[in-house]
């Protein structure tokens, strides 16, 4: 294992552990992204990988109200539930917003996209690396990253509600302690 030493974004917890994938794709999840489906996120995003041989990121739909709040992605569909990314925007304005679906922090990274990542200029309030940079310009040098609109209950654990309504939720579906809870 590898520890971050200080909370500098996803991007350079992502890059701490580049010594230790050895030239293979790695999946890539964020606990402030719950997604409670039967079939698990990864399983699904696997899925795609495995098809397109190529990095993807879990996608969800979000209404238009709450699209300032997230990354968004700009692409094309070119499956069922799939994208393929041209570009994201960090935070839009909905009116300038290029789609209505955000990225949820659950990914499978490919080696090559690793460089991209750590030539991304930290951000300038608080020195945070952002995946997003970095899949934007892989994406402009020709490199295909996918998107797929996973399937299951989104919680937004970032977020003071979203992490109550996870916690309330799982505990009234668990076997133990639910019909007590």
């Amino acid at each position: 294992f590898v520890r971050q030493k200080e909370p500098l974004g996803i991007g350079d917890a992502i890059l701490q552990a580049r010594l230790l994938i050895n030239n293979e794709p790695v999946a890539v999840m964020s606990g402030d992204d719950i997604v409670d489906s039967k079939t698990p996120a990864l399983k699904q995003l696997i899925k795609v990988y495995q098809k397109y041989r190529s990095p993807v990121v879990a996608l969800r739909k979000v209404p238009k109200e709450d699209i300032s709040k997230y990354g968004i992605i700009a692409g094309e569909k070119i499956a069922p539930k799939t994208w393929r990314i041209r570009g994201s925007v960090e935070k839009p304005l909905p009116e300038k917003a290029p789609s209505d679906l955000m990225v949820i922090a659950k990914y499978i990274l490919t080696p090559d996209v690793f460089d991209y990542l750590a030539r991304v200029k930290p951000a300038p309030n608080g020195g945070e690396i952002y995946l997003p940079p970095a899949m934007d310009a892989y994406v402009k040098k020709g490199g295909r990253f996918y998107g797929y609109l996973v399937r299951g209950e989104y919680y937004d654990c970032g977020d003071k509600l979203g992490y109550m309504r996870s916690v309330v939720n799982f505990g009234l579906k668990h076997p133990e302690i639910g019909s007590g809870f």
